[in-house]
């Protein structure tokens, strides 16, 4: 394991902002259902200004809380986590009822991605920006999903994570260009 001292300030920033940017991520999806809200034009930008604000306050709260049970350093080095933090504040009973409770936060916002990612080529069908439109814009009458659509994503999805193992187990990869983190990013962009 490395040092603190030995991990640049890019890398250790970085680092850190890994579940930052996670508990961002979700908003890019929110303009793919903006045709199912009420009053997009006003709603939809209280929704994004307010709970990014909510996010990023429980976030210092958050941070804070951790940062006044242990130094940083400590959470650097791999001496203590979260769960950790639960066990000393609340004993090991309640604490592992709090991981539990995470958990089932991140199996949430998992689900809530799953449910936003397949109205991705919906949304693009909608404004005939992906090709076979007309054969996605079927919406289910029993589940009022965009069944086409999930399954479409579910093949990119699938074809991606095929074409990423195959390149990690073969080790040809490049630094510039690396297809299976690199791509997904400028697809979001371009799309």
């Amino acid at each position: 394991m490395e040092a603190i001292s030995d991990v640049s300030f890019a890398t250790a920033i970085a680092a850190a902002m890994i579940p930052v940017l996670f508990a961002f991520d979700g908003w890019i999806f929110v303009t793919t259902i903006a045709h199912e809200i009420k009053n997009p034009q006003r709603n939809l930008p209280l929704a994004m200004v307010g709970g990014l604000a909510i996010i990023g306050l429980v976030y210092v709260m958050f941070t804070t809380g951790l940062l006044s049970v242990a130094s940083g350093h400590a959470y650097a080095a791999g001496e203590m986590d979260v769960s950790g933090v639960a066990n000393i504040l609340f004993g090991e009973g309640l604490g592992r009822t709090l991981t539990f409770f995470i958990v089932i936060s991140a199996l949430g916002g998992f689900n809530g991605l799953m449910l936003l990612g397949m109205r991705m080529p919906y949304s693009l069908a909608m404004r005939r920006n992906f090709a076979g439109s007309e054969a996605l814009l079927t919406v289910s009458p029993r589940t009022n999903l965009p069944v086409r659509s999930g399954l479409t994503m579910l093949a990119l999805l699938a074809t991606y994570m095929t074409v990423g193992f195959i390149l990690a187990g073969t080790g040809i990869h490049s630094g510039i260009f690396d297809l299976y983190g690199d791509l997904p990013i400028a697809l979001m962009w371009i799309i």
